[in-house]
């Protein structure tokens, strides 16, 4: 350990000899300025930039087969008084959530939904959806697959699940 700290004192007095307080000042200007000027650029801020396919009026969104529900697993709080992207009143969204990659029905295209499941209420028990295709990151909490993602909160258990779309998937090329 003694050999680390010769060595890291050794840089940084030879990196303070040819450099001064407004040079790394100026460094980290810089590196912040064009770091600022790099973001817009990034794939990230262009899936972000697009506009998802709307649910809201569909009479598929109380049907597990609608394809936004494609890792749901609950009962669809569409169907318990909030909406698919909403908690119910008396409820509050977990603090956690599990991410899947699903393809929308009306564009082709690949989105991120992010499902929450709401906490505070005993279980609704309508519209029960078991799907698990893309979900993302595959977590193994216990030795089942069925999670209360209330753990993370005050108020268990959970009644429902909602599913926000997060963003477009960007394509690789």
């Amino acid at each position: 350990m003694q050999e680390l700290d010769t060595f890291v004192e050794r840089s940084s007095r030879t990196i303070a000899g040819y450099s001064s307080r407004r040079g790394v000042l100026a460094a980290i200007g810089r590196l912040l300025i064009g770091g600022a000027l790099l973001v817009p650029v990034l794939p990230v801020a262009r899936a972000f930039g697009a506009t998802p396919p709307s649910s809201e009026g569909d009479k598929e969104s109380e049907d597990c087969d609608y394809w936004k529900y494609c890792g749901m697993a609950g009962s669809l709080c569409s169907c318990c008084g909030g909406s698919s992207h909403q908690c119910p009143v008396g409820t509050e969204p977990s603090k956690v959530h599990w991410v899947g990659t699903c393809k929308s029905a009306s564009d082709g295209k690949n989105y991120i939904v992010a499902y929450h499941d709401c906490c505070g209420q005993a279980a609704c028990g309508k519209c029960w959806c078991e799907n698990e295709v893309g979900n993302r990151p595959g977590y193994v909490m216990g030795l089942h697959g069925n999670v209360d993602w209330c753990m993370a909160n005050n108020t268990l258990p959970a009644m429902c699940t909602t599913a926000t779309i997060m963003g477009l998937v960007a394509e690789s090329s």
